[in-house]
Parts: C-alpha cells; sequence; structure tokens
C-alpha cells in the first residue's frame, strides 16, 4: 500500500468514525473493521483487541439503553466473529483478550431477551469446545472463569441454548467436569460453582442426561480425587511437626471444601443424583478408606486396601457427621459403624455393571470380581479427560424413575466362587425373606419392599433380638422363641453396648495416651457429632442406647459415660488438653443434663468416678496455689477472668476440627504460639491456670469451691463466698 493510500483510508476512518462511544452508529463502525479484517495478524492485532472490547462496552450499553444494538448486533451476526477469531490460534493475547471480553459481556447483561441473542445461534456452545492451549494457566483461568460466567445465567428458558435434548450434548458441563482435580485451587472451585448451578436447573431431560451419562463417571473420579488427598494427608502428617504445618493446613482445609461442595449437591435435593453419589461416597470413600481404618488391624490392609491411621479416620469421621446431614447418607453410614457388620447387604452397590459403564465381561468387570469385593477404595474405569461432549456408554438400570442397583455381598458380581449376577439376585431374595420373618415391633412395620431406611432399622431389631439371646444363654436363662414377644430397642442399662469392632475402637481410643489425647479428643468429636447429627435417625440413636426425648436430651449407655469421666479424671493429672476437657464436658451435658423429675441416669459407679475427678482436680489446683504462693484473693481474681474468658469464647466444634495442629502430638510449650487450651500446660503457672479453667461454666459449683477452700485451710466464710459467686454471676449477667 503507498504512501498516499494510507494517507487516504486515514482520513476516510477519521471522517467516517463517530463521535459518541456509545452509539449504534459506532457499533456499525466496528463492524466494518472486523469485517475488514477477517484474518490477525501482527499488524492489526491491537485494532482488533480494542474492537472487540467496545463491542462489548456498546452491547452492554444497548441492553439498557437502546434496543435497536442488539437488532443490528444479531442482523449482522456479529457474534461469528468472536468464534472465526479465536479459531485461528492466534495467540494467547489474543485469546485472552477475547474470552475476557466474552465473560465481561455475559457478566453485565441483564436483559433476558439480549440474553437469548447472545445465546441463539449455537456460537456460544462452539466455543466452548474449541482447543484452546489449557497448558497456559492464564488461557484455562480465562476460559474456566467464562463458562463459570455462562453457568450463572442458567435457568429452566436458558438451559435449552446449552443443552441439545436431540444430541444428547452438554458441552458447557463435560467440557468444564474435566479440570475438577485440577492443581490450581481457583479452577476447581470454578468447576464446583459451575456444578451446582446446573444441578439446581430444574430441567427433568437435562437432569436425566447427566445422571445416565456423567454422574456416575464425574462422582467416581471425585471420590478418588478425595481418597487421594487424605492418603496424601496421612503421609503429611508422618513428616509435620508444629514448626512445619502449612501442607498440613492445606490439606485439611481441601478435605473441608470437599465435604462442603459434597453438602452443597445434596441440599439440592436432586433425587437421582443424590443415589449415585451417597453410592460412591459410602462404598468408595468412606468405609474403606475411613471406617475401616479406625480399626488398626495391619493384615487387613494391603496396596489394593489402603488404608490411613485410626487417628485420622476418627478426625475426618467427625468432620463427615459435623458437615453433611442428609439422613440417607448419615444413616447408612451409622448404621455400619453401630453394628460393624459389613456383610448385611443394606448398601447400594457399584455391582451393576451398566451403571459402571461397562458389561459383564469388561476388564474393569473381571477386575472387580477378582479382588472378591464390591466395596474398596479403587480407581474410577477412566479419567474424565476422556470424557467428550457427546458422551457415550451403557446407561444405568432406571426403573420408577430412580437409579437400582444389586445389592453388595461379600463377593462381587462374580465372586471368588464363580457365582454369576443369578447368585446376586438369590442373595438378595435371601436377604428380604429374613426381613420379613422379623415380627412387628413397636415402631417398626414390615413392609412388601421395604426401603433402605426400614431395611436398616429390621435388621438392626434383629441384632439385638439376637444379642439379647446370646446374653440369657450366657446366664443359664432358658433359650426364648424369636416369635413370643415384640422386641423393643429401649435403653436398658444391663444390656451390652451392641458388639461391634468400630465401637469398641472409639471406646479405646478415648483412653488419653501419656502425653498425646489425640486420639481421645477425635474420638469424643465423633460421639458429639453424630448425636448432635441433624440427619440421624432417633431410632439409631436407641440402638447406640441414646434416647432423645421430647425436649432434645439424650441418655447414654454407662460403658460410654464412664470412659468419658475417665478423661476428667485424667484431666486432674494434666495429660488432656483443656480443649479435649470441655469437648468431653459437652458430650457429658448432653447425655446426663435432665431435669430433676426425670430422675438420676447416673449410676453410683458413675458418681464416684466424678467425685474422684473433682477432688483431685481440686487438690491438684490447691497444690500449684500453694507452691505459687497464693491467696485466696489471688485465686478469685484468677477465676474471675478466666471463667469470663470461657463464657466469651465458647469451644464451637465445627471451627475446632479446622484446626490441623490437632492432628499432631500435643506440644507442651508456649514457645509454637498454639493457643494454650490447645497444648499441654508447661510450669506450675500454666497447670494451675489449667485448674482454673477445668471449672468451666458446664461444671463450676459452689460445692467444688467450698471443697477448694476447705483444702486450702481457708477461714473466709461460706456468706462471704456465696457473696463472692453473687458478685461474678451479676458481672455475667451484665456482661
Amino acid at each position: 500500500m503507498s504512501f498516499l493510500q494510507r494517507q487516504r483510508n486515514f482520513w476516510n476512518e477519521m471522517l467516517w468514525k463517530p463521535k459518541k462511544h456509545l452509539s449504534l452508529d459506532q457499533l456499525k463502525y466496528h463492524y466494518t473493521v472486523i469485517e475488514r479484517n477477517p484474518a490477525v495478524t501482527e499488524a492489526n492485532k491491537k485494532l482488533l483487541v480494542e474492537t472487540f472490547r467496545s463491542i462489548a462496552e456498546i452491547l452492554i450499553w444497548g441492553d439498557q439503553n437502546d434496543s435497536s444494538v442488539f437488532d443490528f448486533f444479531l442482523e449482522k451476526n456479529m457474534q461469528s466473529y468472536f468464534l472465526r477469531i479465536l479459531s485461528q490460534h492466534c495467540g494467547r493475547y489474543m485469546v485472552l483478550q477475547l474470552l475476557q471480553t466474552l465473560s465481561i459481556l455475559f457478566e453485565n447483561i441483564r436483559n433476558e431477551t439480549s440474553i437469548y441473542y447472545l445465546l441463539s445461534n449455537n456460537h456460544v456452545n462452539s466455543i466452548i469446545v474449541l482447543k484452546l492451549d489449557f497448558s497456559d494457566e492464564e488461557v484455562l483461568a480465562y476460559y474456566i472463569s467464562f463458562l463459570k460466567t455462562l453457568s450463572f445465567k442458567l435457568n429452566k428458558h436458558t438451559i435449552h441454548f446449552f443443552y441439545n435434548e436431540h444430541l444428547r450434548d452438554f458441552p458447557l458441563y463435560t467440557e468444564a467436569i474435566k479440570f475438577f482435580n485440577h492443581p490450581e485451587s481457583m479452577v476447581r472451585i470454578a468447576v464446583r460453582t459451575l456444578t451446582l448451578n446446573v444441578y439446581k436447573v430444574e430441567d427433568k431431560n437435562m437432569l436425566e442426561y447427566i445422571r445416565s451419562k456423567t454422574a456416575a463417571p464425574y462422582f467416581s473420579n471425585l471420590v478418588w480425587f478425595i481418597g487421594n488427598h487424605v492418603l496424601e494427608l496421612d503421609d503429611s502428617l508422618k513428616k509435620a511437626d508444629h514448626l512445619h504445618t502449612s501442607k498440613l493446613e492445606s490439606l485439611v482445609a481441601e478435605h473441608l471444601d470437599h465435604l462442603h461442595y459434597i453438602h452443597d449437591i445434596l441440599c439440592l435435593d436432586v433425587s437421582s443424583l443424590n443415589e449415585i453419589l451417597i453410592d460412591h461416597l459410602l462404598n468408595r470413600l468412606f468405609i474403606p478408606l475411613y471406617v475401616n481404618s479406625m480399626c488398626e488391624v495391619p493384615s487387613c490392609h494391603d496396596d489394593e486396601n489402603p488404608h490411613i491411621s485410626s487417628k485420622i479416620a476418627l478426625f475426618l469421621l467427625s468432620q463427615v457427621f459435623l458437615i453433611l446431614s442428609t439422613p440417607m447418607l448419615i444413616n447408612q453410614l451409622s448404621f455400619l459403624i453401630l453394628t460393624g457388620d459389613q456383610s448385611l447387604s443394606l448398601f447400594s452397590s457399584l455391582s451393576d455393571p451398566a451403571a459402571n459403564g461397562g458389561g459383564v465381561d469388561s476388564p474393569k468387570h473381571r477386575r472387580n470380581s477378582s479382588r472378591g469385593s464390591i466395596r474398596g477404595f479403587i480407581p474410577p474405569e477412566e479419567p474424565l479427560s476422556f470424557i467428550s461432549s457427546k458422551s457415550h456408554g451403557n446407561p444405568m438400570k432406571v426403573q420408577d424413575g430412580r437409579v437400582h442397583y444389586e445389592v453388595a455381598t461379600e463377593m462381587g458380581p462374580a465372586g471368588a466362587n464363580g457365582q454369576d449376577e443369578g447368585s446376586s439376585t438369590e442373595s438378595q431374595s435371601h436377604m428380604k425373606e429374613q426381613l420379613s420373618a422379623i415380627p412387628e415391633c413397636d415402631g417398626f412395620v414390615v413392609i412388601e419392599s421395604p426401603s433402605e431406611q426400614e431395611k436398616m432399622m429390621l435388621a438392626l431389631q434383629r441384632k439385638l433380638m439376637i444379642d439379647r439371646q446370646r446374653k440369657r444363654e450366657e446366664e443359664g436363662g432358658e433359650r426364648e422363641e424369636e416369635s413370643s414377644e415384640p422386641v423393643k430397642i429401649t435403653p436398658v442399662h444391663s444390656l451390652p453396648i451392641i458388639s461391634s469392632q468400630f465401637i469398641d475402637s472409639v471406646l479405646t481410643s478415648m483412653i488419653p495416651q501419656s502425653n498425646d489425647d489425640s486420639s481421645c479428643l477425635f474420638a469424643i468429636s465423633l460421639v458429639y457429632a453424630i448425636i448432635s447429627n441433624e440427619g440421624i435417625d432417633g431410632r439409631l440413636l436407641e440402638a447406640f442406647s441414646l434416647v432423645k426425648d421430647n425436649k432434645g436430651r439424650f441418655y447414654l449407655h454407662d460403658e460410654l459415660v464412664g470412659r468419658l469421666l475417665s478423661v476428667l479424671e485424667a484431666s486432674a493429672i494434666s495429660s488432656v488438653r483443656l480443649v479435649t476437657l470441655h469437648l468431653c464436658l459437652m458430650v457429658l451435658k448432653l447425655l446426663i443434663d435432665v431435669p430433676p423429675k426425670d430422675g438420676d441416669h447416673l449410676t453410683d459407679h458413675h458418681k464416684k468416678k466424678l467425685e474422684r475427678a473433682t477432688g483431685e482436680s481440686c487438690r491438684q489446683l490447691a497444690k500449684y496455689f500453694k507452691t505459687l504462693g497464693s491467696n485466696d484473693d489471688t485465686f478469685l481474681e484468677m477465676f474471675e477472668d478466666e471463667y469470663y474468658h470461657e463464657l466469651r469464647f465458647r469451644l464451637q466444634p465445627n471451627h475446632l476440627l479446622m484446626d490441623s495442629a490437632l492432628l499432631l502430638p500435643p506440644a507442651d510449650t508456649p514457645m509454637t504460639g498454639i493457643d494454650f487450651t490447645r497444648r499441654l500446660p508447661c510450669g506450675d503457672t500454666e497447670k494451675a491456670r489449667m485448674g482454673l479453667l477445668s471449672m468451666s461454666p458446664e461444671v463450676v459449683n459452689s460445692v467444688l469451691l467450698r471443697r477448694f477452700f476447705k483444702q486450702t485451710d481457708s477461714d473466709r466464710e461460706d456468706e462471704i463466698f456465696n457473696n463472692k459467686i453473687q458478685q461474678l454471676q451479676s458481672r455475667r449477667d451484665m456482661s
């Protein structure tokens, strides 16, 4: 081009270019620019970037001020130019600018008609499936941000622009979930947000597509990803200390994020998706990796059955029960922990080959069969990166709008004994016969096709019957016929707690070890999380010897109460941390804090243990104060300070279990920077302070304090003492 031609073009452009930046004429001018520059070159790259950016600004302005702007944009099919430029692989600079422009455009358009204009020609879906350079972190970040922005525009009307019912194609969702396990946390968060926005759209056909084509692959990969993070957490704990906890903190925070994401999915209450997700969580993660690790039996673990330490298992299960409250999940998990009988076929399984995307003769099916077990922490059949936008595979069995899996058994679909699918059906019918044989009991009605919830309750009823019969036989009594009288689940102190290796593990963990009460803390946390979970069935609490009365209070079997009181005894000699003591008191308060008219629910043995614990605490406190040379006034001042500190900062188990430092052996020095309540005391001063904090608002009373004054040989009269207590109470009421 000659100098004269360039000069002429410059003057033509200056004369024709509109003076008003936000106007229809300006949009027409930009249309001329992009039409004259179909290919991206180094010479026009900056011009095109600025043109597309300006087009987005004009469209946002036109959305609120001039409808003719979108009419022209649609008439000239200007969105196709975005796609044409992106398809040229014109370099990261151009791609980043266009993705950013598209995100800004869709984020700021408010008028529904304008949104329909932008989505109506399918160019957006074409942009979504473009093979961009995702190895570039910035390109991926802008791409995922664009997809997330689109997901916020989803509703029952716009979903049809993204999901093609005839082609069974949903690129917005299938392309996004491929990045669910990306190393960058912001990418993972964006994908989770997008999936939640998709799941909450009430479109039957779209949800059916997700359920039948992508739910099982996505949830199986998600569960595998969470499990590997847990194994990494277990390995990281072995190398961490109180001065190097950054990786441990990030892994614990990541696990909490996973649980909150699962909670958000379950709370959407999409039953078809919830069934598949819960099935994978139970049979591929919670039971094989969490629950089974509570019992440290080395012979049960190998390369194909990985495990974690029992301490971490208790810690993670406590988080599960504190965050998740969906009855369908919580009751099945509680049932297994309660009974400890994994041969009871009451859980949905992944034994249906079609549900896993393969047939009976598929390699995956044979591999599962050779393992001899359906339930286990095993990798998914294929990563999500292999899922195309047009997913394919055999759909799962659907009947009456619900997913139906075969009932889990100890052996796989073709187990070690050469059983085939027919034997699985036999096992299922046999189980139904057993359940049908149980007599009708108070609160339980045997129905023809019992739900999972009822099957759990009936099997639990039968187990209690067997336990009661076994106890009678051990005591030399006559055998009682099963049908002689209905079996009632009642909190009977004479009966032992239901035999379960998992419950035994929890009770054993409540015994504080020398200078390490971590397992004790997490075992108590698990008990607290279970009994305070809103989703748990009251009948399961009865089976725990827990009864919830009309005021929401609980009673518990004496063995558990005894273990908790033993923790109080151990606290007197400073072998447990204050946080463990206070959580123990919270659980005890839930269990035994009942009105006098309801009777006393502590046995004489419990009362003696409580007396010993309080007496030893007071003796230790008196000893430390004598060592420090403190008088009664000093005691009351310190007591007042600590008392009000405890009133202001009450223990919250939800926040407590966010602290990754609790997994490490307790520190015994303030040099670590750990809060005093979460480490062991150092020196007589801190031990005296711990003795005061032991008298928390849950247990402090005039009897304990009077005992302290008697043991320090104080001459102070009860009248003066009571006046001081009244002063403390009045100050508390004012605060």
